[in-house]
């Protein structure tokens, strides 16, 4: 048994009673303590009656107690005010400096019990707990899809927040950043952030007064320019040249973007035209966003159309089927979830103004729930979604729980553990 696991069986009251220290003295736990996450003992604060004796201090837990040896505790003074050491295994009597005995108490746990840690703890299963899920843990977490979804805006605000820092740069550049990396998708993210780097708002407002001159900066910074001998494409890299001489922008290396396994429509070419007719329309979209008070003017702000030229591409100098090429509804929804609501969740932070940070939950609200593995392995253990905001939620509790094997932090498992 892990060591956590035993401090997750103590801290929930899970052992069987009554407990009987070493020596034979009854034992009641009044209170087990408050979780200790630092360095010291694992317990602050506890509450015991040894012997008809209350004792108020802290508690060590060890799977056997000669561990108290093996982790040089003997030899830290934070550990000598310790009023119960409780283990699985009492395989050594455990002194303090001075010479007294340490009461020790050996956790008696049920079989069943012991089977489920184990059992989650081993599991392959991509939700862990999936084999002693039931109905009834539904409502457990739909009760818990506020305080989740909380944790995830909060742990991408911080991000946010340092990347703003470390970059030096502006809320509208971050902005900017995230929408290109949410068009990425899940092949072409990377690239598209480098692309945002590579090319600053700073540079693209310096030549914005004409759509082809923003496409020229992208698609030759994208080094996408080296295909295709049309008018079009040669009207680009001539201003290419010259912008990039002038910024001194650093091209990226055109075998950098993917294509394979992709619907032409999301090709990155695509992706280029439309995140360039945005910029087109608004170049800096922070404000408008930050402070619009209507999810449907928001919306409509990522309602764009590729340029003239990419009507019949999908490549540079292979023409095809003229057809629309409009950032569809499932991108918009990706980028108010991915880009939007990040954002303004993020700036409430900076600036301690709650209502922004409701707002941006709002936001997630009024979006529909979002289709991935995460929320089809939920959906299987009968959990549906209405919307985005409860998505998040379960992608957090995924992520952050279930991927990383933080089971014994997640309401559920405690759940499990009492059945």
């Amino acid at each position: 048994m892990k060591e956590e696991v035993l401090q997750y069986i103590w801290k929930h009251r899970l052992y069987k009673e009554p407990l009987v220290t070493t020596d034979g003295d009854s034992v009641e736990i009044i209170n087990p303590g408050m979780h200790n996450q630092s360095a010291g003992p694992d317990f602050f604060n506890a509450t015991v009656r040894i012997d008809r004796l209350t004792w108020v201090g802290n508690v060590e837990l060890h799977v056997k107690s000669s561990d108290w040896m093996r982790h040089n505790h003997d030899a830290d003074g934070r550990y000598d005010n310790v009023i119960l050491h409780v283990v699985a295994e009492a395989d050594e009597a455990i002194l303090r400096k001075n010479g007294e005995r340490i009461p020790t108490v050996v956790l008696r746990i049920s079989d069943k019990a012991s089977k489920i840690a184990q059992d989650i703890a081993s599991s392959p299963a991509d939700i862990k707990c999936s084999q002693y899920w039931k109905t009834e843990f539904i409502s457990d977490i739909r009760l818990r899809f506020s305080a989740l979804l909380f944790e995830r805006m909060k742990r991408r605000a911080d991000v946010l927040l340092q990347n703003i820092k470390n970059l030096n740069t502006t809320w509208d550049e971050m902005l900017y950043i995230l929408i290109c990396r949410t068009m990425g998708g899940n092949v072409n993210q990377q690239p598209f952030e480098t692309l945002a780097q590579r090319v600053p708002l700073d540079i693209i407002g310096k030549k914005a007064d004409e759509e082809y001159k923003i496409e020229a900066l992208l698609y030759g910074a994208a080094g996408m320019l080296d295909d295709g001998d049309d008018d079009y494409v040669e009207r680009l890299r001539l201003f290419y040249k010259s912008a990039s001489a002038t910024f001194d922008i650093k091209r990226m290396n055109g075998t950098e973007w993917r294509y394979s396994k992709m619907r032409p429509p999301s090709f990155p070419t695509i992706r280029i035209s439309q995140i360039s007719q945005l910029l087109f329309r608004r170049l800096r979209m922070f404000t408008h966003i930050i402070d619009c008070c209507d999810i449907e003017d928001i919306k409509k702000m990522f309602d764009v159309e590729v340029s003239d030229y990419w009507l019949t591409h999908y490549k540079f100098g292979k023409e095809s089927k003229a057809r629309n090429k409009e950032i569809g509804t499932e991108m918009q929804n990706a980028l108010i979830i991915n880009a939007v609501a990040p954002v303004v969740f993020a700036y409430g932070v900076q600036t301690n103004d709650n209502r922004k940070k409701e707002w941006a939950i709002e936001i997630l609200e009024t979006v529909p729930a979002e289709i991935n593995n995460i929320t089809k392995s939920w959906a299987e253990l009968g959990i549906d979604v209405r919307d985005a905001s409860e998505s998040q939620a379960l992608i957090e509790l995924r992520k952050n729980y279930c991927d990383k094997s933080n089971c014994l932090r997640c309401p559920i498992c405690h759940k499990i553990m009492k059945y």
